[in-house]
């Protein structure tokens, strides 16, 4: 799906909208250079290569040495609400977040992909049915 970033920070802000009246997340755009980040109080995405190739990647402050604890540092730095939000978010723009974050060579950024992906997102600590 073609994505610009002005209708990538428009869906984001939407998305967004609790989390950025309550000042817990700023979205960004830098509509020059094509990108946007939304930022967190421990979590940055960032977003780059608008409009041609959508890149992401997450950061979290608080990143795992072990590929086991991940998922849970994940979980804990961005909270139910904003994973929700990001759901949202990448169903609005037919889930090219999910499929940029995939790409990625950054398993933090896949996992997310992979949450974003999952048909019923787990509450946090809890691991995927099956």
């Amino acid at each position: 799906m073609y994505v610009d970033t002005a209708t990538l920070t428009s869906v984001l802000r939407d998305a967004f909208a609790s989390l950025i009246a309550a000042d817990e997340v700023d979205v960004e755009a830098v509509t020059e250079s094509g990108e946007v980040e939304v930022v967190g109080e421990t979590w940055t995405l960032h977003l780059e290569g608008l409009p041609e190739t959508l890149g992401a990647w997450l950061a979290i402050d608080d990143e795992p040495e072990n590929a086991a604890d991940i998922r849970a540092a994940r979980e804990g730095a961005m909270g139910t609400e904003a994973m929700a939000a990001l759901v949202q978010a990448d169903a609005r723009i037919g889930g090219a977040l999910a499929a940029a974050l995939s790409a990625s060579n950054d398993p933090l950024s896949q996992d997310l992909a992979a949450a974003l992906c999952s048909p019923t997102p787990n509450p946090p600590g809890q691991a995927p049915p099956g």
